[in-house]
């Protein structure tokens, strides 16, 4: 069937309609397959996981001391210091001094405590009269109370003169200027030295660097021996030792011997003829050679009546104090003069420059020892421990050689004494002789044949000791870099020293000058309360009279109130010295220098350290939500890294207003505080929590769809994205919990950047 033109064209038009729409719909269900397994960029995965979910209100504020005390005067009168310079709120401690009463108004309270005592005693007095004697024997006590009190009178006179009369300040004050001035003198002696050529600082740096070289010789001489003992001087004096020690048992075996023979053959000739008798005289000849040897070592000195002296008896007989004597410190002027003559020169004890006056010790020997021994050199020590290495000891030395004469002489006294008891000491000095041999042998074996560690053992020492000499060296080098400073540091300690000795001074004219008016008003007080009590007695006795009972009465009253103003005065007085009752901060401090202060006055506001709480306004959409004894957690802003906790203790019920805004007052406490040095005003904020919901599995609430009175999340499963309903529960304003729907650990999807390297960024914008 052929149709006319016009209506081919409708046709083609229509089909090519259908065709469109056609690929309309396609492209549509293709998009919508993509849009179930495809992230938008602005979406992300946000994994399903439990967590608290809690309804809090934010405050902001600051930190307050939350114990504060406000402290009042016990006392009244002018006040002469204020220790406490306040400006701001500054630490004080329990017993600090807060103000002090000047002596005006601490006698004129003392004067007052003696007027109520007098008062007191007095109506004391009165009272007992009245009720048990008689007229005359109150008129024979009143008599006497006058006397007493006149008495007193003039005793208050007698003192009054003597605190008008500086003296004995006057004779303390010269001394104390003439010390300063000797301190001064010594000072100015010292700068002296420092801008001297040489100090004498630096001569003993110098001394120190020649005693670490000579210690250097002594550890290459040892290192030396240890390392080459066939070629050590040391080795013959070790194989003489050992000789020496072999020939004497010899001889004291052959001696033992003899003395056996004769007693075996029954020879009972004198015990002075025998061979043993003869060595032991010459061992002891040996014994007091060897202590007039070591009295020789030390003082110079070898008198052969010395040898029966021992130590301490030889002291005393000369006079001596071998610590003193010894001292390198105290006799640091007689070693440098030493070093100097002989520094150029060989050292000898023959020749005796140095000796000032006729001893019977040389002092050149001794001041030999001094300046060129490199150990130290002590004059007496415990002599029953060995001194450290490196350390002699004058005394101990000379003991332990007298001690061994002792006993050799014991040895011969004994064999003179007792022919058996000879035999007995012969065995056991062979026992002695023969333990000395086997020393000298064992230190000869060792000396030939060192031990490793002991050769690598003296190449350490050796090591030590040229560091020691370098150091020295280096030490010198920065003494005289120093002397500068040293110098100005001086100079600094003579400025100090001026300074005192002119406030001396000053002083020192004031008492010259006499007692000022303050002095003589003081002096006068105590004179007139005397006064005062001596009118009263002399009133008193000529006022006798009967009394009736209502004079007991009101006898009975005044004692009692004198009682009372009596306590009161004597808190005043205790109180004069003004000390903070408590440690902690003081916030408000009102005396100052010559204000009058009166009992119960305000002093101070003094908060506790360490207690703080929290200060902050809630609005006014907020006030009602809270309730006190609600908890709260904090940041200072000063500790970011910790969390404090507290409850909130007050809400205000006064509305504060500005610029149109109402808050409350809100305070908080702070629990555990004390350990982080908190300051009141510290900014802060403070979560106060309404309610708390712990392992909720919770979601952002922007990831929520509501639709048709339900509400949906967009879930990803097995890589396809789908709509799921949710039931919700309760919420933060940000977070809010899942009860049925979603399971722990699905993946949702909510509006954020899906290339964010956060868990995921709300976008806050939708």
């Amino acid at each position: 069937m052929n149709l006319p033109t016009s209506k081919k064209y409708v046709v083609g038009a229509i089909v090519l309609a259908i065709l469109i729409v056609a690929a309309l719909v396609v492209l549509f269900f293709l998009q919508g397959e993509e849009s179930k397994s495809t992230l938008k960029d602005d979406e992300q995965l946000y994994t399903v996981v439990k967590r608290d979910i809690s309804k809090k209100v934010s405050v902001s504020g600051n930190l307050d001391y939350s114990e504060k005390l406000t402290v009042t005067s016990k006392t009244e009168g002018k006040i002469a210091s204020t220790p406490i310079k306040f400006e701001y709120p500054i630490r004080v401690f329990q017993g600090d001094i807060l103000f002090s009463l000047d002596q005006i108004s601490l006698s004129n309270l003392e004067s007052e405590l003696q007027k109520l005592l007098l008062e007191l005693k007095r109506a004391e007095k009165d009272l007992t009269d009245l009720q048990t004697v008689n007229w005359h024997k109150k008129y024979s006590d009143a008599l006497f109370a006058a006397e007493s009190a006149a008495n007193t009178l003039r005793d208050e006179k007698r003192l009054r003169n003597e605190a008008l009369d500086f003296e004995t300040e006057l004779l303390e004050t010269e001394l104390l200027v003439h010390s300063l001035k000797q301190d001064l003198v010594t000072a100015n002696n010292i700068l002296e030295d420092l801008n001297s050529s040489v100090p004498n600082k630096i001569l003993a740096l110098e001394k120190s660097e020649m005693n670490a070289f000579e210690i250097l010789k002594q550890k290459t001489t040892a290192f030396e021996d240890l390392d080459k003992p066939i070629d050590s001087n040391k080795l013959s004096s070790l194989e003489n030792q050992f000789n020496l020690a072999s020939q004497a048992v010899d001889n004291l075996n052959a001696a033992i011997s003899n003395h056996e023979k004769e007693t075996h053959v029954k020879k009972y000739r004198s015990i002075y003829d025998s061979d043993v008798m003869v060595t032991l005289r010459e061992y002891l000849t040996e014994h007091e050679n060897q202590y007039l040897d070591s009295i020789y070592k030390w003082f110079g000195n070898k008198e052969e009546l010395l040898k029966n002296k021992s130590p301490s008896e030889i002291y005393n007989i000369w006079d001596v104090d071998l610590d003193e004597l010894f001292d390198r410190a105290s006799r640091a002027d007689d070693i440098s003069a030493f070093t100097n003559k002989n520094r150029f020169g060989t050292f000898t004890s023959e020749e005796r420059p140095f000796e000032k006056e006729a001893t019977p010790w040389s002092e050149e020997h001794v001041l030999y020892w001094l300046a060129l021994y490199p150990g130290k050199i002590v004059g007496t020590c415990d002599l029953v421990v060995d001194p450290p290495q490196g350390i002699f000891c004058v005394d101990k030395e000379l003991f332990d050689s007298w001690n061994s004469l002792k006993v050799t002489r014991q040895s011969f006294e004994t064999i003179s004494a007792s022919h058996t008891a000879a035999h007995n000491d012969l065995l056991y000095e062979l026992t002695k002789l023969e333990y000395n041999r086997s020393v000298a042998e064992d230190n000869l074996d060792n000396f030939l044949n060192p031990k490793t560690e002991d050769l690598s053992d003296a190449n350490l020492e050796l090591t030590i000791a040229a560091a020691e000499v370098e150091s020295a060296k280096v030490i010198t080098r920065q003494a005289y870099e120093n002397l500068i400073l040293d110098v100005d540091q001086q100079n600094v300690v003579i400025k100090n020293l001026e300074q005192k000795l002119r406030k001396a001074e000053e002083d020192l004219q004031k008492y010259i000058d006499g007692p000022t008016p303050d002095d003589i008003s003081i002096a006068d007080s105590k004179y007139s309360a005397a006064l005062a009590a001596y009118d009263k007695a002399a009133d008193s006795l000529n006022n006798i009279a009967i009394f009736d009972e209502l004079e007991v009465s009101k006898l009975q009253s005044e004692i009692n109130k004198t009682n009372v103003a009596i306590l009161e005065t004597k808190e005043k007085i205790e109180m004069a010295t003004f000390r903070s009752p408590v440690d902690g901060i003081l916030l408000e401090f009102f005396p100052s220098n010559g204000a009058q202060v009166i009992h119960g006055q305000i002093i101070a506001t003094i908060a506790s350290q360490g207690r703080f709480e929290f200060k902050g306004r809630v609005s006014e959409s907020d006030i009602l939500k809270l309730e006190t004894g609600l908890e709260a957690e904090m940041k200072i802003d000063s500790v970011p890294e910790h969390k404090f906790h507290g409850d909130l203790t007050y809400l205000g019920h006064t509305p504060l207003s500005k610029d149109g805004v109402v808050t409350y007052q809100s305070t908080i406490s702070i629990h555990n505080n004390s350990n982080y040095g908190l300051r009141s005003g510290l900014s802060a904020t403070a979560d106060i929590y309404l309610n708390r919901l712990p392992e909720q599995l919770a979601i952002p609430m922007d990831s929520v769809k509501s639709k048709d009175g339900k509400n949906y999340v967009r879930i990803q499963d097995n890589g396809v994205i789908i709509e799921r309903e949710v039931v919700l529960g309760d919420n933060d304003e940000f977070w809010v919990s899942i009860i049925s729907g979603i399971s722990e650990k699905e993946s949702i999807i909510i509006k954020s950047s899906s290339t964010s390297t956060k868990e995921f960024e709300i976008d806050w914008e939708d």
